[in-house]
């Protein structure tokens, strides 16, 4: 069998790329375009208001008017979190005959 040599041409085309736009320092590296996508997709949000440790025994014998000291303090600020993360804190306000959180302090969020 002979060694045949085939030579593949291949034609080379310029492209012409638009330049990048500098970035400010204190603006997240990720593009609006991917942000804008996420922006209606939905999660869950959880306002904490502390922790308590207790034993089995005493949440097999929870009663209506039962009381867990929390490891908060009364003023102390909520943690507002997502997916297990604090993303922000605020106190606690009434919003007609509802609870809500004023966010006071953001945490930084996807680079900020």
């Amino acid at each position: 069998m002979k060694n045949e040599h085939i030579e593949s041409v291949q034609t080379l085309h310029s492209v012409d790329l638009t330049p990048l736009q500098p970035v400010a320092s204190d603006v997240a590296a990720v593009p609006l375009l991917r942000m804008a996508a996420l922006a209606g997709v939905k999660t869950q949000v959880q306002v904490i208001a502390g922790h308590v440790t207790t034993t089995i025994g005493e949440i097999l014998n929870l009663k209506e008017g039962t009381v867990f000291k929390l490891d908060t303090e009364l003023n102390a600020p909520f943690d507002i979190m997502v997916n297990d993360n604090v993303i922000a804190r605020g106190e606690l306000v009434a919003v007609g005959d509802h609870f809500g959180v004023c966010v006071t302090h953001v945490q930084a969020v996807l680079g900020k």
